[in-house]
Order: structure tokens, then sequence, then C-alpha cells
């Protein structure tokens, strides 16, 4: 295998390309439930709705940079036909993205979706949450099914967060 290291590439006229500053990610099996729903509705979710399941941090390293958070989450609701995940910022109470379901009865689901931050970020510790629910009265279960964890953990869900200067 061979490797390539370089600091900055650049075109000939000396502009610099996008470059991948740092990778921050939480990956988890663990199971847990929840029984807070998330409205199926028209409004953005709220950060009192749902069950939070992750969480991640980073620091980014230039105001004018980009990040680009990734989710992929698996899960199951026992009683929902629709529900969702949705990101929140820091104490933000609205959500900043999101992805939503529409399920059978006891189907195990997959869920992702991408947002992306430019510019203004700031240079100060930002924390990113994902809550996830369905929208009727019944549990919620995040990387199992009804309640328990399937495959030993071998599915994971993931929240990862790339800054990149542009």
């Amino acid at each position: 295998m061979s490797t390539v290291a370089v600091d900055t590439i650049e075109t000939l006229a000396g502009d610099e390309h996008a470059r991948l500053v740092q990778v921050v990610s939480t990956i988890t099996g663990t199971v847990a439930t929840g029984t807070t729903q998330i409205p199926w509705d028209d409004t953005p979710p709220l950060s009192s709705e749902g069950t939070e399941f992750m969480t991640r941090t980073i620091t980014p390293t230039n105001t004018n940079n980009t990040l680009v958070i990734e989710v992929s989450v698996g899960f199951m609701d026992t009683v929902a036909i629709n529900g969702g995940f949705a990101l929140f910022k820091d104490s933000d109470a609205s959500a900043i993205a999101g992805g939503y379901y529409h399920q059978s009865l006891y189907e195990e689901c997959r869920c992702n979706f991408t947002h992306v931050i430019t510019g203004s970020l700031g240079t100060s510790l930002i924390t990113f949450k994902l809550r996830g629910g369905g929208d009727a009265a019944g549990t919620f279960t995040f990387n199992g099914y009804a309640g328990s964890t399937k495959w030993n953990q071998v599915e994971k869900s993931t929240l990862t967060i790339s800054e990149i200067r542009v």
C-alpha cells in the first residue's frame, strides 16, 4: 500500500483546493430506547421533542471553514408509522437538519442524512445533538429491535463531523 502525504494542493495559478482539516465521530452499537414523540407535522422538531441518542463536539480551527455533518442510524419503532431524527446545534431550540421515515409496524429501519454549515462558525466548541422519535405513543428503539440489541452490536450508528478548509 502506498501513501501520498501533502500539505496543500494548488492549481497552476496558486489557488489552494479544499482541504480536510479534521474529522470527529461518534460510533455506537449500544441499544437505547425512548418514548418522547416527534410530531409528524410541518414545523421543525424542537429540542424538547424526541429522545437524545448521540452527541458529538468539534472545535472549528477557522471561522470561515465548512462543517459537513453525516448521520447514519439504525432504529425500530413499536407503534409509530412516521417519525425521524433531528440534529440540533448547542442549545438551539429548533433542529438544523433531520431525516424522517415512514415504516411498517415492527420494521427495523435506517435513517441517513447530511447537513453542511458554511462560514461564520467561530472557533469555540460546538455540540451537535441527535434526537429521534416516532409520532405516536410507544417505544422507539435506537440500534436495536423492540428494546433489545440484535447481532451483538455489529450494526452501528454514526454521527461524523468533517471540517473542510475552502
